[in-house]
């Protein structure tokens, strides 16, 4: 260089001072990037902890929505066939209403022709009533002294004991023996409280075979004696009322039969009416909890993909960390013999710059 260099106590003084701060400088830096690195391969090692973690989490959470799973779809069957059910006895119902319905028409019509029919025949009860309201006990004590009575009042006698209308009363066979000690016993009282329910149909052919006689009627009898007269007109309602109570009695009997099996049906159907109304209730109650069930499934299904993306995502960080960590691991043993050689290297540097500062870039590097 053609030039005179004098290295002097000034040089010597720089080259400890740079000594110094170069090597506090460097150290600074090695121990920033050991715990930089470190602290990257504990968050590494935390992270693969977290995650076998989210793994069992994970299982736990799916099996979870297994069983979430299985319990919303067995509700979902029991409701299926609960629901099923309530339709095919929503129909039976409406069914049976619609027949019942029916029914209880049918029973009302008849109900109202028996109703009329009997009330069409009252009159002749009424006539009957009246007939015996003017019944005296005094002429009809008379009709027994006869000892052979006239012929009206001999067959008049015999229609009513055929009607038996007194306890224990003598077969008609015994004839006017017969009619004799029956109207010993016979009163108002006794013909009122007759009832025509008592009446045969023997009776009523026996009876007949009498009122066929073209002299036998009410007028003849009533000219013969006003008792028998009385008695007659009695006996004449109660065969005319019979031929209407034997007329509609069948049709009564069956609108009481009719009457009685249709409300056992109603009750049938309010049982089965009750029965639905709670199944219906109870399906309610199950569409209420199958709902609350589907929504606690849908939330764990969300939570459980949630931490399956998470776990994925970690996953594949650490997976790609995975050859940093052998690096950073590596980085920080060199780092630290780094760190050991400091003492040298930063020596040797100090010395370079302070001695050869001095000359020129070309002339350094041909020392070097």
């Amino acid at each position: 260089m053609k030039r005179k260099n004098h290295a002097t106590p000034k040089n010597f003084l720089d080259y400890i001072n740079t000594y110094i701060s170069m090597l506090a400088v460097k150290r600074k830096e090695i121990d920033v990037n050991v715990v930089r690195l470190e602290n990257g391969l504990v968050k590494l090692r935390d992270s693969s902890e977290k995650v076998d973690v989210m793994s069992k989490e994970l299982e736990v959470k799916k099996k979870e929505v297994d069983i979430k799973k299985s319990e919303v779809e067995s509700m979902i069957q029991d409701l299926q066939e609960k629901t099923a059910f309530v339709k095919t006895q929503q129909a039976q119902v409406k069914d049976k209403k619609d027949e019942l319905e029916i029914r209880e028409k049918e029973i009302t019509e008849d109900k109202i022709k028996a109703t009329e029919a009997l009330e069409e025949a009252r009159p002749i009860l009424e006539n009957a009533k009246r007939a015996l309201e003017v019944l005296d006990a005094k002429k009809l004590g008379e009709v027994r002294t006869y000892a052979k009575p006239p012929q009206p009042v001999m067959d008049t006698c015999m229609c009513v004991l055929i009607l038996k209308p007194v306890p224990n009363c003598p077969p008609d066979s015994e004839g006017w023996a017969g009619c004799k000690t029956m109207l010993t016993s016979l009163s108002k009282p006794v013909l009122q409280s007759y009832q025509v329910s008592s009446v045969t149909k023997a009776m009523y052919t026996k009876v007949q075979n009498y009122l066929k006689k073209p002299e036998f009627n009410k007028e003849v009898v009533a000219a013969v004696s006003d008792a028998a007269g009385n008695l007659f007109e009695w006996m004449d309602s109660m065969m005319k009322y019979y031929k209407t109570y034997t007329e509609v009695e069948p049709l009564r009997i069956k609108v009481e039969k009719q009457t009685e099996k249709l409300e056992q049906a109603k009750r049938e159907l309010a049982e089965i009416t009750a029965k639905l109304e709670l199944l219906q209730a109870e399906i309610m109650d199950l569409n209420a909890k199958h709902k609350a069930a589907s929504e606690e499934l849908n939330y764990l299904t969300e939570q459980a993909n949630d931490m399956e993306r998470k776990l994925n995502m970690a996953s594949r960080l650490i997976s790609g960390l995975g050859t940093e960590k052998k690096r950073w691991a590596e980085d920080i043993i060199q780092l630290r013999e780094d760190k050991y050689n400091l003492l040298g290297d930063c020596l040797l540097s100090s010395s370079f710059l302070c001695y050869t500062g001095a000359f020129n870039y070309q002339f350094r590097i041909r020392m070097v």
